[in-house]
């Protein structure tokens, strides 16, 4: 993750993200990341597993939102800790992580709006489009003002 321009105007950025992923099984697997303190100018490397279940059954739908802390880190954590538990989301079809990441943010109501700082989703449906999808994938995440470059790294379980 580098930082190009951080979003808070006093001190540094304090990072986090949260995820959603459903698979073709009909799991769901809600996380929300340790938070990282970042300054424009920096680079740091973070690791962590979006998808710790081996066979996504043909079907991988990734949702990753970028907060900065600044007061919502407890809260979201909660919410994500609860979806972390649903498991009929998978029925609601290609769209499911998004929308069950926007339902942390309406569940959420006064999170304040700068603390997000952009969503991206990722869908992979088949065995063909999992496989040639291995690989870095590249975002920017630019809400608020900051402007961040995330590389996720997509490889096959073995």
């Amino acid at each position: 993750m580098k930082c190009n321009e951080q979003e808070d105007w006093t001190g540094d950025d304090d990072i986090y993200f949260v995820s959603v992923i459903i698979d073709g099984n009909g799991k769901v697997n809600a996380q929300q990341t340790p938070s990282w303190e970042m300054d424009t100018g920096q680079t740091r490397n973070i690791y962590w597993n979006l998808y710790p279940m081996r066979d996504p059954n043909n079907y991988l739908e990734i949702c990753v939102r970028m907060y900065e802390v600044d007061g919502s880190y407890n809260a979201i954590g909660n919410i994500v800790t609860a979806l972390g538990g649903v498991a009929a989301v998978a029925s609601m079809g290609a769209g499911a992580a998004i929308s069950a990441i926007g339902q942390i943010i309406i569940l959420l109501g006064g999170l304040d709006p700068d603390d997000d700082l952009g969503t991206h989703g990722f869908l992979f449906n088949g065995a063909v489009n999992l496989h040639t999808s291995v690989g870095v994938i590249n975002r920017s995440y630019l809400g608020d003002g900051a402007d961040y470059d995330v590389r996720f790294q997509l490889i096959e379980a073995q």
